[in-house]
């Protein structure tokens, strides 16, 4: 008797704890941004700008308010342990379409010019400005020497 209260018990504790965990991941800035598809890639071997460590570059027709590609770190001997990050352009403070973060100089900092929020390009959470939400992150795969960029 009591190993069926204590299976209904566990089992009760796992549907709890599924559904926290569900509502847990929901909770991100993918609730801000609007959601549009994004699914590109980029050479390296044809633009190698972003072999550079430190180097961001914008594609600005991407994402919902461009993407902005960031190198963390390129790893010469073996580019499969470099590391890149992937965020939209739009702020978390002024979400429009008409207020898209720049990457000044390609550095490791971009800023929006309607809230002066600074974001840092290593994880995306803002440095200084109004903003409180990090932007929207998207995946990155690199595979042959081409990073692949998407929703997933």
């Amino acid at each position: 008797m009591n190993l069926v209260k204590l299976i209904k018990n566990f089992f009760s504790l796992f549907i709890i704890s599924g559904f926290l965990l569900m509502q847990s991941c929901n909770d991100s800035n993918d609730d801000y941004i609007p959601y549009v598809p994004v699914d590109f890639s980029i050479d390296l071997n044809t633009f190698n700008e972003l072999t550079t460590t430190g180097y961001s570059e914008k594609y600005e027709h991407d994402g919902y308010n461009g993407v902005i590609v960031f190198c963390e770190y390129y790893d010469v001997v073996n580019p499969y342990n470099s590391i890149y990050h992937a965020y939209d352009a739009a702020c978390t403070f002024e979400i429009s379409d008409s207020c898209s973060i720049i990457n000044n100089d390609n550095n490791v900092m971009a800023e929006c010019p309607c809230c002066e929020t600074k974001y840092s390009l290593f994880d995306g959470y803002p440095i200084s400005g109004s903003a409180t939400i990090p932007l929207k992150y998207y995946y990155v795969s690199l595979i042959n020497n081409r990073l692949y960029i998407s929703n997933q």
